[in-house]
């Protein structure tokens, strides 16, 4: 069995390299810098993937987002299931940039288990900061 159908996920460890295929589908070539791009601002650039050979693909893109919203981090977890709130009405919620903006961000609650993860909007948990406490 080849060496990219044995590795997975979970399996790279300190000092270890994966090496990516040239054709890899999860991946197509970055633009190249056309004249009047620098009247771009970095985020376009960024965005058109300057400064980078290849960018992730639509195929790399669907993958990501299906692997996402279908794993612990999606809607139909238990704890998304108990949350008083979804992450996309959260202060705490950092939508990323691109095409997945609008179904996902990351989480920057410390008390959250979520903290410093992908999330979907969709997603939530208890650390929700309009679950506020009733005063008494």
């Amino acid at each position: 069995m080849p060496y990219s159908q044995r590795i997975q996920p979970g399996d790279l460890g300190v000092g270890d390299v994966v090496p990516t295929a040239p054709d890899d589908e999860r991946l197509t070539p970055a633009y190249a810098s056309l004249p009047g791009d620098e009247d771009l601002d970095i985020t376009q650039l960024f965005e058109f993937g300057l400064g980078r050979a290849r960018v992730l693909s639509i195929i790399g893109r669907d993958a990501a987002s299906k692997r996402w919203y279908e794993g612990d981090r999606g809607p139909r977890t238990p704890i998304a299931q108990a949350a008083p709130k979804p992450c996309l009405s959260c202060g705490f919620f950092i939508p990323i940039s691109g095409s997945l903006r609008t179904a996902f961000g990351v989480c920057s609650n410390a008390i959250s288990p979520e903290d410093a993860r992908v999330v979907s909007v969709d997603h939530g948990c208890g650390a929700h900061s309009e679950a506020l406490i009733k005063a008494e």
